[in-house]
Formats: C-alpha cells, structure tokens, sequence
C-alpha cells in the first residue's frame, strides 16, 4: 500500500529526529518517536482535535481535507504556545537542545539534563569587561564537543557549522587580534619606560641642583662666620686703643 503524503512527511521526520538523538549517543526507537510526534485524536463536538501537548511539524501537506484545515489551526495555535514559552520569539539552538532532549515521558536523561543546565549557565552567565557574548550555537557546540568531537546535533536541525576553511579563517584572525594587541601593550610598556627614564632624569636633575645650593649655603654660612670673627677681633682692637688713649 502506498503511503500517503502526510505519512511519508511524518517518516523523514521521525528519522531526522532518530539522528539528533543518535547525535549525542541516545538511542531511540521509531516508535517512540512516532507516538510523541503523531496528533493523538480526541473525540469531542462531533469532530477530532488534539491534545495540548501535540506538536506535529510534517502538517504541510498539499491539498488537505477540511479535517487537516482543522488540523492546522490546532497546530498553529500549538506554535503560538510555544512561542510564548519565549517571548513570541523562536527558541535559540540551547531552547530546541531542551525541547529535544525532553521525553514527555521520561523527561530528560541524567547526562542530557547536565549538559542543558550547563549551557543555560552558560548562556545566563554575566560577562567579565571585554567579553564578548557567545552565541546559543556556538555555546551548544562546545558543550557537545566535550563529549563528541563529531557531534551532528547542530546540522540535523539546520544550523550550520563552521568548517575546517571557517575554523582557520576564525584562528587566524583571532592570531592577527592577539598579534595586535600585543603590539598595542609593547608600545604602551615602551611608553611608560620612556615616561620613567624622563622622570629619572628630572629627579637627579632636582636632586643636583638641591646639592648645589646646599654647597653654596653651607659656603655662605663659612664665608659669614669668618665676618663674624673679623668683626669680633676688629671690635676688641678699637676698645684696646681707646683703653690706651685714655690712659
């Protein structure tokens, strides 16, 4: 029997998140993932709906019947829920890693919830001055290279990754703004070095010329005690001959 356009729809996507899960070493079966992904019908007023937790991404499909149209308005008030969840905005790659990684089930495996705590941290963590802001990708990716350098999860849901051409461009010039800022602090130690030798200079100049006037002050000082005792013997020499003459 052939399958039908919905059912082939909802096969790719049941293997492509068979892969996101084999991505990180989680093992899935089909099944499993079918039953999360597939609307769980529910009778009421006459016509099928869903419930509040389904979510199917394989409901476009070409020329739906008035119970698909049905279908997709329980599916796109489903993505307004899910929007809300973060502020009418689409979930970043650290969000969908969560949403991936949650069994409605089971919840999260014991590793998988480590590493989702951890880029949460990591996406929540204030940056130190001059830090630049990783990106959800770029946190989702070095988390998951600690455990698998050959880690799919970021290509099986469409992000792209950086290639080896990406990755040498990237090291370059992080080399290039290490080089420059290095050339940067030489010249500013360089600066400071000359800033410190002028300084040096002015100071044994101050400190010259002050032995300079302390020379001539303590020469000024001999040159007027010696006035001082001329004065004196000068002084005694008169009071000897006025003595006499009064004599």
């Amino acid at each position: 029997m052939e399958k039908t356009k919905y059912e082939v729809a909802r096969d790719e996507t049941v293997k492509h998140v068979q892969q996101v899960f084999n991505s990180l070493g989680i093992h899935v079966l089909a099944q499993t993932v079918r039953d999360v992904i597939s609307p769980k019908k529910k009778e009421g007023r006459g016509k099928a709906i869903y419930s509040d937790n389904d979510y199917d991404p394989c409901s476009d499909i070409e020329n739906q019947s008035d119970t698909d149209d049905d279908y997709d308005d329980d599916l796109n008030n489903e993505v307004n829920t899910e929007r809300t969840k973060y502020n009418n905005m689409e979930p970043d790659a650290v969000d969908f890693f969560g949403e991936c990684m949650n069994s409605p089930q089971n919840g999260r495996t014991p590793l998988a919830n480590e590493i989702y705590e951890q880029m949460v941290a990591e996406k929540e963590r204030e940056l130190e001055e001059g830090e630049a802001q990783k990106s959800p990708s770029k946190i989702v990716a070095d988390s998951l290279s600690q455990i698998s350098r050959s880690s799919t999860f970021l290509p099986n849901i469409g992000v792209p990754t950086m290639s080896k051409t990406g990755r040498s461009t990237s090291l370059a010039a992080q080399a290039h703004m290490q080089a420059q800022f290095e050339e940067k602090l030489q010249a500013e130690r360089e600066e400071a070095a000359r800033k410190q030798e002028e300084l040096q200079a002015q100071l044994q100049a101050q400190q010259a010329a002050l032995e300079e006037n302390q020379s001539l002050l303590r020469q000024t000082q001999e040159e007027v005690k010696g006035m001082h005792t001329k004065f004196e013997e000068t002084n005694a020499l008169v009071r000897a001959i006025l003595k006499l003459q009064k004599d």
